[in-house]
C-alpha cells in the first residue's frame, strides 16, 4: 500500500478507532471494558456535550410522533376509526339502529370521548324520543359546571323553542337557564356565533343590554345582518352616533346582498328596517312596494304599514290632508295595527280646539272626495265617542259603502246597526258574520257578533262568542254584563253572579 494512501487512512480518525476494535476485540475481553472510552475520545468534547443536551426533547419528540403512529396503525386504532366512519354513515343514511350500535362501541373504547354521547341523543331526538335525548344532553352539559358545548346549544335551542310560561317566576328561570347553557358555550368557545348571536338577543328582550352588546358585537363580525340589532340597542342606551353606524352597517350589508342576489326577500326586508331605523320613510316605502307587488308576501304588509306610519309623524300637522292619505295607506296594510288607529283617533282627538281643527278637516276631506273613506271611519270613532250613534251610523255607512272589502267597516256597522233604534238586528248578524269569517281570530268582531246575538236571544251561540272575546279583551266590563245576561238566561245563575261581580269589579274607578 502506497505511503499517501496510508496517510489518508491514518487521518482519518474513526477509521482509526474501528481498527483500534477489531484489534482489541481480537486480542482479548479487556477491549470489550475499554469500548466506552473509545466512542467518547473527541478532540472538541466542549461541542459535543452542548449538542448532546438536546437529545431529551429530540428523544421525546421522536417518540411522541412514534406513539401517535402506532397507535393510529394499531388494531384497537383502526377499530375506532372505522366505528366512527360508520356511524356517521349510518346517521346521514337515517339507519338508527346501526348508528346506535357503533356509537354504544364508541363509548365504550373511548369512555372520556362526549362526542358518541351527544350522537346516541340525537338519534333519539329522531327517533321521537325526545325525553331520552333531553335527559342524555343534561347528563353531558350540566347547568352547575362546564360541560360539553354542542350539548349545552342543543339545550339552549330546545328550551328557546318550548312556548314561555305563564307563570312570571317560571319565565325567569327558564330566561335563566337558557342563559346560563349559552354562557357556557361562550366560555368554552368564545368564537361561536349562534350562541353569542342567540344569547344576544334573549339578553336584550330582557333588560340586559350590556350583554346584549357584547354578545351581538362579536357576532356581527360574521353575521352583518346583526348590526342592525346592535343600533336599536344602542339608540336605547342614548348612544345616537354609535346607533347611527350600525343602522348605516346593515344598510350597506342589505344593499350589498340585493345587488349580488335581486329579489333576495330577506334582504328586501332587511334593507327596509334598516331605512326606517335611520328615518328613511320613503325609501322603505318604495323598497317594500317593490318586494310586495312581486311575492304578494304578507311581511312586507306589515314592513309598508310601519313605514307609512313613521311618514305620518314625519308630516307636518298642519298638512292634515297629506297626513290623512298616509294613514288610510297604513290602515289599507294593517287595519289591525294599534299603532295606526291611535293615529287615525287622534285626528280627531286631544284637546277641544285640536278636535275641533280636526273634524273640520275630516268633514272637509268628505266635502271634497279626498280620502272619504277613511275620514268616515275616523268620525265613526267621533261620534261614538259622543254618544251619537245616529250621526256615527251615518258615517259607517259611508265608510262601508267606500271600503266594503275592509271586515272592519262591517264590524263597525254591524255594531252601530245594533245600537240605534230601531235596531236592524238581521242585517246586523249579517255583517257580523261576515267580519267573523274574515278574521275568526279577532277579539273585537267576536264580541260584535256577540253582543248582536244577545238582542237575538241566541244566548248560547252569545256566550260562546262572547267567551272567546273575553280572552284577549280581559278588561272591558261590558263583556261581563253581557255574559251575565247570556247565562242568567241559560239558567247559569252562578256563572251569571259571577260575571256581574266582575262587571262590578272592573267598573269601579282605580284609585290615583
Amino acid at each position: 500500500m502506497s505511503r499517501h494512501h496510508r496517510k489518508r487512512r491514518s487521518s482519518n480518525p474513526w477509521a482509526r478507532r474501528l481498527r483500534e476494535l477489531r484489534r482489541y476485540l481480537a486480542a482479548n475481553v479487556e477491549g470489550i471494558l475499554r469500548l466506552p472510552k473509545m466512542f467518547v475520545r473527541k478532540r472538541k468534547r466542549r461541542t459535543f456535550w452542548k449538542y448532546a443536551l438536546c437529545l431529551p426533547a429530540l428523544f421525546g419528540i421522536a417518540f411522541s410522533i412514534w406513539e401517535t403512529v402506532a397507535i393510529v396503525n394499531s388494531p384497537s386504532g383502526r377499530c375506532l376509526a372505522k366505528y366512527q366512519k360508520a356511524a356517521e354513515d349510518a346517521l346521514a343514511a337515517k339507519n338508527f339502529d346501526v348508528a346506535r350500535w357503533c356509537n354504544r362501541k364508541l363509548i365504550y373504547l373511548t369512555p372520556d370521548d362526549e362526542e358518541p354521547r351527544v350522537n346516541m341523543a340525537l338519534i333519539a331526538e329522531k327517533t321521537g324520543d325526545k325525553a331520552r335525548a333531553e335527559r342524555l344532553m343534561r347528563r353531558i352539559a350540566p347547568l352547575t359546571e362546564p360541560g360539553y358545548p354542542q350539548a349545552h346549544l342543543w339545550l339552549a335551542r330546545k328550551l328557546m323553542d318550548d312556548p314561555l310560561p305563564k307563570n312570571a317566576k317560571q319565565q325567569n328561570d327558564l330566561v335563566a337557564e337558557i342563559q346560563q347553557h349559552l354562557r357556557r358555550v361562550v366560555e368554552r368557545e368564545p368564537r361561536n356565533m349562534e350562541a353569542r348571536a342567540s344569547l344576544g338577543k334573549i339578553c336584550a328582550q330582557w333588560g340586559q343590554i350590556d350583554e346584549a352588546i357584547s354578545n351581538l358585537t362579536v357576532a356581527s363580525t360574521s353575521d352583518p345582518t346583526e348590526n342592525l340589532e346592535l343600533g336599536q340597542l344602542y339608540l336605547i342606551q342614548g348612544n345616537r352616533s354609535l346607533a347611527e353606524v350600525h343602522g348605516k352597517a346593515a344598510r350597506d350589508h342589505f344593499q350589498s346582498e340585493l345587488a349580488s342576489h335581486p329579489g333576495d326577500v330577506d334582504a328586501e326586508l332587511g334593507l327596509a328596517a334598516s331605512e326606517l331605523f335611520l328615518g328613511e320613510a320613503q325609501r322603505a316605502i318604495e323598497v317594500l312596494s317593490r318586494g310586495l307587488e312581486r311575492t304578494k308576501d304578507r311581511r312586507f304588509e306589515a314592513g309598508l304599514t310601519s313605514a307609512y306610519v313613521l311618514a305620518f309623524d314625519q308630516t307636518n300637522p298642519a298638512d292634515v290632508d297629506q297626513r290623512l292619505q298616509l294613514i288610510q295607506k297604513a290602515w289599507k296594510h294593517g287595519p289591525d295595527n294599534a299603532a295606526v288607529n291611535r293615529r287615525l283617533t287622534a285626528l280627531a282627538g286631544g284637546n277641544e280646539q285640536e278636535a275641533r281643527q280636526a273634524r273640520q278637516t275630516l268633514e272637509e276631506s268628505i266635502k271634497t272626495g279626498k280620502s272619504t273613506g277613511i275620514a268616515h271611519y275616523a268620525m265613526v270613532s267621533v261620534a261614538a265617542r259622543e254618544g251619537d250613534y245616529k250621526r256615527a251610523l251615518v258615517h259607517a255607512e259611508a265608510a262601508y259603502t267606500a271600503m266594503p272589502n275592509m271586515p272592519e267597516m262591517g264590524n263597525n256597522l254591524a255594531y252601530l246597526l245594533s245600537k240605534v233604534e230601531p235596531p236592524d238586528l238581521q242585517r246586523a248578524i249579517k255583517l257580523a258574520d261576515a267580519a267573523v269569517a274574515a278574521a275568526p281570530n279577532n277579539a273585537h268582531f267576536r264580541e260584535t257578533r256577540g253582543e248582536v246575538l244577545l238582542k237575538l236571544r241566541r244566548y248560547r251561540e252569545a256566550a260562546a262568542d262572547l267567551e272567546l272575546a273575553l280572552a284577549q279583551l280581559q278588561n272591558l266590563p261590558a263583556i261581563h254584563t253581557s255574559l251575565a245576561e247570556a247565562y242568567e238566561h241559560l239558567g247559569d245563575a252562578e256563572l251569571a253572579a259571577k260575571h256581574k261581580a266582575l262587571a262590578a269589579e272592573k267598573t269601579q274607578p282605580r284609585p290615583q
